[in-house]
């Protein structure tokens, strides 16, 4: 992030204030040279080689944590970085996220993307076709819906997320249902609105393992009654930045706030990744021929 980009964001005091912070920080650096550091720091950076100095002056965005305990301070700062930094964010984006998050004005964005998710389906889980009669996924990849028939419509179990085709990312999904690792249901009671485990996924225990073991052929015939059950919506939409994250983030945040029995049915403690503060909103607008309980036609993401 540039001076002016930040007053763009921000306003003219703050970014002010942080050039002069960097101006300060980037003297007392030079004041003490560190070769070997400054190496270590090349190697976290953009990848273009360049010095620690030259992205304190030019991105002017982690002044504010080491500006006053110098180099022994920028080691924790790169220590948390590693530890939350995204796949494959640089340490300067990483920066600037922080810096945005803690500066940039919250009303900054007053005008919404919009943007329209069209839900295609119901298709078979793969492999399961001639069973149910349903089409094969879509060769593109998107946000995905696992459901179940319920009512007059479908009640939604999960979302999920691929950047490759759907059939590449469901086959995985298949050998960790029929391997004991993600839970399996009842889909008989799912199409009723009731959760009802036939076996709990998730960690392992040698106790578990052996349970797994003696219970093998049960489960596993659970599991594929349930993907075969299992009725797919997918909407192809943009794959680029976050957008796939937000959506699956809002569509389970959704239905967590559902009344029952529709927030009873997803499983919880997934790993979410909701719109950030710093990023501009997203007006989405639903679209299905048929009726995805809890799916509201427009949310923000």
């Amino acid at each position: 992030m540039t001076i002016n980009e930040a007053k763009n964001l921000c306003n003219d005091e703050i970014a002010d204030r942080y050039q002069t912070e960097a101006r300060e920080y980037l003297k007392h650096l030079l004041d003490r040279p560190d070769t070997k550091f400054e190496t270590k720091i090349t190697k976290t950076d953009m990848g273009e080689g360049r010095t620690y100095e030259q992205i304190c002056y030019s991105e002017m965005n982690t002044v504010e944590d080491i500006r006053l305990n110098g180099l022994e301070e920028l080691e924790k700062l790169l220590t948390r970085c590693r530890e939350e930094a995204i796949e494959n964010e640089s340490f300067s984006h990483w920066c600037t996220r922080v810096f945005n998050a803690r500066y940039a004005c919250p009303n900054k964005f007053s005008v919404q993307t919009e943007m329209q998710a069209s839900w295609l389906g119901p298709y078979s889980w793969p492999r399961f076709e001639k069973i149910n009669g349903l089409s094969e996924l879509p060769a593109f990849p998107g946000v995905y819906l696992l459901t179940v028939e319920y009512l007059s419509g479908y009640l939604i179990y999960a979302a999920g997320l691929t950047r490759r085709r759907f059939r590449d990312r469901f086959n995985e999904h298949t050998r960790e249902y029929l391997s004991g690792q993600y839970t399996v249901l009842n889909v008989s009671d799912m199409q009723l609105g009731r959760r009802s485990e036939v076996w709990h996924g998730w960690g392992w225990t040698p106790a578990k393992r052996a349970q797994f073991a003696d219970r093998q052929t049960e489960i596993r015939e659970a599991a594929n009654r349930q993907l075969a059950g299992f009725r797919v919506f997918v909407a192809n939409v943009e794959t680029s930045g976050r957008v796939l994250e937000r959506l699956e983030a809002a569509i389970m945040n959704q239905l967590y706030h559902e009344p029952s029995p529709l927030c009873d049915m997803p499983d919880r403690g997934m790993m979410l990744a909701p719109r950030r503060e710093t990023e501009e909103p997203i007006a989405v607008g639903n679209v299905c021929g048929s009726t995805l309980h809890g799916l509201p036609a427009s949310f923000t993401i």
